[in-house]
């Protein structure tokens, strides 16, 4: 999975008379490279590959499987806060004072769920 990506860039050559898609995938990943998962990828599709944009099509997929992970945490932090401060809109579970809770790590949870579900929205 691409955990933190920095970029990606693609890079898309097609020829009509050889029916050839060449491509250049540059990616900084925190956790290896994704090429194993890219020719797995058109090993598995081997009856697609004709298509100039399969390339593009699994690169895309690369991005929006590392976003859903990021977006599942994001979810969980995020239930989490509301079930420690008990501001949810559900009658038959513990209602918290928000006061009484850690401020500071509030915010830093808030915070970052933003900034990763706004970059994610960006990158898909």
């Amino acid at each position: 999975m691409l955990d933190r990506p920095g970029y990606y860039q693609l890079a898309l050559s097609y020829g009509k008379e050889s029916r050839l898609t060449h491509g250049l995938l540059i990616a900084m990943t925190t956790k290896g490279h994704e090429v194993p998962r890219l020719l797995k990828g058109l090993q598995e599709r081997h009856m697609y590959c004709e298509q100039p944009l399969i390339l593009a099509a699994l690169v895309a997929e690369l991005v929006v499987d590392s976003c859903a992970v990021k977006i599942g945490l994001a979810d969980e932090d995020l239930n989490a806060l509301e079930e420690e401060s008990g501001l949810h809109g559900y009658d038959n579970r513990r209602k918290g004072d928000p006061l009484d809770m850690d401020l500071l790590n509030a915010i830093r949870i808030l915070h970052f769920a933003n900034r990763t579900l706004g970059l994610d929205t960006i990158r898909l």
